[in-house]
């Protein structure tokens, strides 16, 4: 029998409960509806009618589908039935249903521990930290697959369950892991480990910001010797962090015996490799660096990698700008930490020499913004709005600025009062769950607004 026939076979003698009905739940349910795996599905909220279309054409009864609310009798009643719990990053693991399980000793498994049995002989290439690992993730996704035939998803925006069924097609698993998805790590073992910087986010979920750390650093957990760690050491928490003994490589802007950055270009060693002027990419060069190195490894030729590099398209909603016949405007809304914002600031003022109307607010994750004190030089007017945008601007205390509720109507006035030697910059430093279902769609109304306009 082959391994994966194996795999789903024993699969099949479990009941499975499926917490949180997201991208990632609804990839497990299609697969495991696929696979003719037993299997509840617990969500916070009622399923919707979409959700009820997505769960009749699998052919999944409403009855598999239960509201967590604290009060449902039937929920309580599953953990006498259930073996195992397939758990959605988005779900804390504080939740009361989720330490009523480890109660129980039922064992809770993520996407990536999971399915790791599938994917272990291949290469796997995983990227966190705080900022710039989506950018990393498409950078090294455009590098290898001169090639190599890549699966590029996790936090990315492709669940992992979407390609099991195809892997063997895969020589290369790449994947973008939140902190999230790094919170137990159980067996996921990656051949090429990135951890790209770490600032504070997500306080609204971690004690505090040392729990962050050490989530982020359970990527290493279960790497061996002659797996490498490619490591940013021009970040302070980076560089101090203790590991076990690794292949460790390391990257820096400056310091650095093979690749550095100097005077706008990429050297290698003494030779100059590539103009970053070439590179249509509003990012921390650190991030091409990164990518350059992890191509290197793969023995991707550097004509390859640098062809990879000048035809990159950026990301939307990163430093993203927008089409304006009169003004400068960028759309940032992918920016959900104060440090993403710091680096918006800094960019957009080296590349234009001009002075920003900046775009903060939304929902909260428990950190301060007071460092933003030191960048008015480079600020013309402050906008808050959303959830935590009063708070902001009271931590801030600047008289050259206005806090109003609606995310559209703080647009509507930042932009009322541009002038020609200014940048309109949306960079929220906050979750867009406020009044957003995520991020995109928050940078989608700012994007329409200013068409409208």
């Amino acid at each position: 029998m082959a391994e994966d026939e194996l795999f789903w076979k024993i699969q099949r003698q479990s009941v499975f409960l499926i917490i949180g009905l997201g991208v990632t739940g609804k990839a497990v349910v299609s697969l495991f509806s696929q696979k003719k795996i037993d299997f509840y599905i617990l969500n916070r909220e009622k399923a919707s009618a979409k959700d009820r279309t997505f769960l009749k054409k699998l052919g999944v009864p409403l009855k598999k589908f239960l509201i967590d609310d604290g009060k449902n009798e039937e929920v309580k009643a599953l953990f006498s039935i259930v073996d195992k719990i397939m758990l959605s990053p988005g779900v804390p693991r504080t939740t009361p249903l989720v330490k009523k399980a480890q109660e129980k000793n039922i064992p809770i498994l993520s996407e990536f521990d999971f399915f790791f049995p599938l994917i272990k002989k291949k290469k796997i290439i995983a990227i966190t930290g705080t900022n710039g690992k989506t950018t990393i993730t498409k950078l090294c996704d455009e590098i290898l697959k001169t090639k190599h035939q890549v699966f590029c998803g996790g936090n990315i925006g492709r669940p992992l369950s979407e390609a099991i069924n195809d892997i063997n097609r895969y020589e290369i698993i790449l994947v973008e892991l939140s902190s999230y998805m790094l919170e137990e790590i159980k067996q996921f073992r990656p051949n090429i480990a990135v951890i790209s910087n770490l600032s504070e986010d997500h306080l609204d979920r971690y004690r505090h910001f040392t729990h962050y750390i050490q989530t982020k650093f359970n990527l290493l957990k279960w790497m061996k010797l002659n797996d490498v760690f490619i490591k940013n050491i021009d970040d302070n928490h980076i560089r101090k962090k203790k590991t076990k003994k690794l292949t460790t490589i390391a990257v820096s802007i400056e310091n650095n015996d093979s690749y550095h950055v100097k005077n706008h270009f990429i050297y290698k060693k003494s030779r100059k490799y590539l103009d970053l002027a070439k590179i249509n990419l509003t990012s921390h060069p650190i991030n091409i660096l990164i990518a350059i190195t992890i191509g290197e490894i793969n023995n991707i030729p550097a004509k390859n990698i640098k062809q990879a590099l000048v035809s990159f398209k950026p990301l939307e909603h990163r430093l993203e700008m927008i089409a304006h016949e009169r003004y400068l405007i960028y759309n940032d809304s992918k920016a959900t930490t104060l440090e993403s914002v710091i680096n918006a600031i800094e960019i957009l003022f080296a590349k234009h020499l001009k002075k920003m109307r900046l775009i903060i607010g939304g929902k909260g994750k428990n950190f301060s913004f007071s460092k933003l004190k030191h960048y008015g030089e480079k600020i013309e007017k402050l906008y808050f709005y959303g959830d935590e945008g009063l708070k902001i601007k009271r931590e801030l205390n600047q008289t050259n600025s206005v806090f109003l509720k609606s995310f559209r109507e703080i647009v509507a006035n930042a932009y009322q009062e541009m002038t020609n030697d200014e940048i309109l910059l949306l960079s929220p430093g906050c979750a867009s769950f406020d009044q957003f279902d995520n991020y995109q769609a928050r940078g989608d109304c700012f994007k329409q607004m200013i068409k409208n306009f």
